[in-house]
C-alpha cells in the first residue's frame, strides 16, 4: 500500500459501517467527557484530541481543573489505543466474513483492556524517558511502539510487552514508512480539529451552556477522529507484514489448505481462532491485504478504490 491507501482505506472503514464503529467509539468518548464536564470549571480547551488549544496560569486553574487537566491529556490519546485494539478486530473479522457489532467490539476491548492498559503506561513511561534524552528518545518510542494497538487487536493472545516488541521489531523494518505514516495521521488530526471548531464556539459562553458545548465537541471530535487514527495503524500494520513476513502469501496458503480460522495470525506463523460461539465461516476467497482491505460482508461492490 501507498501512504495514501492507508488513509483512504481508514476512511472507507468507517464511511463502510458508520454505525459500529462510531457507536462503538462514542461509547468511549462520552465518559470521558461526562467526566470533565464535572470537573472542568472553565472550558478553555478546545476539541480535545490533540490537547489544550491554550494554557493560562496556574493561578487560573481551579482545583478542580487541575485534577481535570491529566485526564484531558490522557484520556483521548488512551481513547485512540482503543480505537486501534477495536478497530484491528474489525478488519480481521472481516477477513472471515464476520460482521462484527459495537458491542462485538467493546467486549473483546473489555476483555483486552488490562493488557491495553498496562501498554499505555508502558509506552507513556518509555516516551518521558525519551523526552528526557534530549527529546530525541521520545519520538523514537512513538515510531516503535506505533502497531502495539493493532497487535493486541489482531494477535489476541499477545501480552503488553510482547505486543511493544513486536511492534519495535516491525517498525525497524520500515522506520521511515511509519514516520511518514504518523505524521500524515497528525495532520489529519489536526485538520479534522479545526475543520470541526465552530462546534466549539459556544464554549466561550459562561456556565454550564458554555462547558455543555465544549463537551459535546469534544464528544463528536474524539468520536470520528480516533478511529480514523486507530484504521491507519491498523492498515500500516498488515503493509508491513505483507512486506517484511510475506502476510498474503501466508493467507494463499491457509486458503489453499481451507483454513476457517481468523486468518491474522499472532506472530508470523499460526493462526487465531474464530470467536467462541460463532459459526465457522466457509473458504475464504483470496483476500486483497495489499494493496486494499477486505469488504465487509454484505458490502456489495468496492468503493473509493478498495
Amino acid at each position: 500500500m501507498t501512504i495514501g491507501d492507508i488513509l483512504d482505506n481508514s476512511f472507507e472503514v468507517v464511511k463502510l459501517r458508520p454505525r459500529t464503529v462510531l457507536l462503538a467509539h462514542a461509547a468511549l468518548a462520552v465518559p470521558l467527557y461526562l467526566v470533565l464536564l464535572v470537573l472542568t470549571t472553565d472550558p478553555m480547551f478546545i476539541g480535545g484530541f490533540v490537547g489544550p488549544f491554550s494554557l493560562p496560569t496556574l493561578t487560573d486553574f481551579s482545583d478542580r481543573d487541575l485534577l481535570a487537566l491529566p485526564i484531558l491529556f490522557a484520556g483521548p490519546p488512551f481513547v485512540t489505543a482503543c480505537a486501534g485494539v477495536m478497530m484491528g478486530r474489525l478488519v480481521q473479522l472481516w477477513y472471515v466474513g464476520h460482521e462484527a457489532t459495537s458491542t462485538e467490539l467493546l467486549k473483546f476491548l473489555i476483555k483486552r483492556m488490562p493488557a491495553v492498559i498496562a501498554a499505555f503506561v508502558l509506552i507513556h513511561l518509555a516516551e518521558a524517558v525519551g523526552l528526557a534524552a534530549a527529546g530525541v528518545g521520545l519520538f523514537m518510542a512513538m515510531a516503535f511502539f506505533a502497531l502495539t494497538s493493532p497487535i493486541l487487536g489482531m494477535e489476541p493472545e499477545t501480552g503488553p510487552i510482547t505486543a511493544m516488541k513486536r511492534s519495535a521489531s516491525l517498525c525497524s523494518r520500515r522506520p521511515g514508512r511509519v514516520v511518514a505514516v504518523l505524521l500524515v495521521g497528525a495532520v489529519v488530526s489536526l485538520t479534522l480539529t479545526y475543520t470541526m471548531a465552530p462546534l466549539s464556539i459556544g464554549s466561550a459562553l459562561d456556565g454550564v451552556a458554555g462547558r455543555a458545548i465544549w463537551a459535546l465537541s469534544g464528544i463528536v471530535l474524539l468520536t470520528v477522529t480516533a478511529p480514523i487514527q486507530g484504521a491507519m495503524m491498523v492498515f500500516l500494520y498488515l503493509d508491513i507484514r505483507v512486506q517484511a513476513e510475506g502476510l498474503d502469501l501466508e493467507l494463499r496458503a491457509a486458503e489453499g489448505f481451507g483454513a476457517a480460522s481468523v486468518p491474522v495470525p499472532a506472530g508470523s506463523t499460526g493462526s487465531t481462532p474464530p470467536p467462541p460461539g460463532s459459526t465457522p465461516p466457509p473458504p475464504m476467497s483470496t483476500p486483497p491485504v495489499s494493496p486494499p482491505p477486505p469488504s465487509p460482508p454484505g458490502s456489495g461492490p468496492s468503493v473509493g478504490g478498495w
